[in-house]
């Protein structure tokens, strides 16, 4: 298990039948994202090195758990462990047994984990369609037959999980965009919310009430395989008369080029503005503009927007005491013009990725989720940023 194959290709055995498509024949059957991946000639190879790390640092992990649960079981057999004699043969530990398959390439499954992330599919799913897609055949570079269980597949997502790969990933990529000249680093920004929904939770109410005081730990302690399918960190929240249930990405994006430059994952009820804060970088943001909606309007959010060197540009907020003049009217229309590009984006990421959602339990998880949406959402963009100055 410590060795990877390097060559992403499993040995499988070819069959007579075995079909080789051309991207050309794939294409006829209608627009495919995975397509313009494979032209584009997206592998995540160059992060390789940091994927096998990762990887590698997992394994070493789940390694010393077993070691430890192994350490921790009492010798079977007719005799204690105080009666056995110390060079007894009972008590010598048995090495494992370097049989069966070796390990899938570690690029290979992140290549499955962010499939899996844009497309919205479950593991069972995906695990199918790598057995019947020409096209995710060819995406992942491996041969016609090859298999991967959906227990594989959720194994190595909770590798990357429990890791920050994906926001490195993410970081990098954005920073190879800046050096090819396809994002100009002082333009404007926009910044705002979307929601990320989650698998409804049934709970009681006294649940619910022990959820939102912090107290999900203390539930269904005696119910083990029941508490690992509760969500204690989604929330339920409601805007414009529609309830949502789960977690909400904050999303700073360019204004000029529309490519996502942050993300920040909360529970669906956090308000927008609270992202302020944690999407802003005094040292790289110094200078720019911030255009948000009127959800940021306000003295005390101008005041902290500022403190980051950055110029707040917010759509003004009426009430019913106190409506909006003509002139606030017309400042709102023009900052609306440069606002709702971001909202572009949020709407390529519900007709191409057929909405953003998880499938997965806790906040970690979905965070994961939305550094491989906006991943995804990066390289599509940054294909037409090629076309547009080519």
């Amino acid at each position: 298990m410590s060795k990877s194959y390097r060559n992403t290709s499993l040995p499988v055995k070819g069959s007579l039948f075995a079909l080789d498509f051309t991207l050309d024949e794939l294409g006829r059957f209608g627009d495919n994202p995975l397509i313009r991946l494979i032209k584009d000639g997206v592998d995540f190879e160059e992060f390789r090195s940091s994927i096998e790390r990762v990887v590698s640092c997992w394994r070493a992990q789940q390694k010393a758990k077993r070691l430890t649960r192994s350490q921790k079981q009492p010798i079977g057999g007719l005799f204690k462990e105080g009666q056995l004699a110390e060079d007894d043969p009972a008590k010598r530990s048995v090495s494992p047994s370097r049989a069966g398959r070796p390990a899938f390439d570690p690029v290979l499954m992140f290549r499955i984990a962010f499939y899996c992330a844009f497309s919205g599919k479950s593991d069972r799913a995906v695990a199918q369609e790598i057995l019947d897609s020409a096209t995710l055949q060819k995406f992942l570079k491996i041969a016609p037959g090859t298999q991967i269980s959906p227990q594989a597949i959720w194994e190595y997502r909770e590798c990357f999980v429990n890791s920050e790969i994906g926001e490195s990933i993410f970081s990098k990529h954005l920073q190879e965009m800046q050096e090819c000249g396809l994002i100009d680093e002082k333009e404007d920004m926009i910044l705002d919310g979307s929601f990320v929904e989650a698998p409804w939770q049934r709970n009681t109410r006294e649940e619910n009430k022990a959820i939102k005081e912090g107290r999900g730990a203390e539930l269904w302690n005696d119910q083990p395989a029941k508490k690992r399918q509760k969500d204690t960190e989604a929330r339920f929240t409601m805007k414009n008369k529609k309830t949502y249930y789960g977690f909400k990405m904050h999303a700073l994006a360019g204004a000029v080029s529309k490519v996502i430059l942050h993300v920040c994952t909360t529970a669906a009820n956090v308000h927008d503005s609270r992202a302020l804060e944690w999407v802003l970088n005094e040292e790289e943001d110094a200078g720019r503009t911030l255009y948000a909606d009127s959800a940021y309007s306000g003295k005390n959010l101008e005041e902290l927007t500022r403190s980051f060197n950055v110029i707040p540009c917010f759509c003004e907020k009426g009430y019913a005491n106190a409506p909006l003049t003509e002139e606030q009217k017309k400042s709102n229309r023009k900052k609306s013009k440069t606002r709702c590009r971001i909202e572009h984006i949020f709407g390529y990421i519900e007709t191409v990725f057929k909405g953003s959602f998880v499938r997965s339990i806790g906040l970690k998880r979905a965070t994961f989720h939305t550094w491989l949406t906006a991943l995804a959402y990066n390289v599509f963009r940054r294909q037409v940023l090629c076309r547009n100055t080519s």
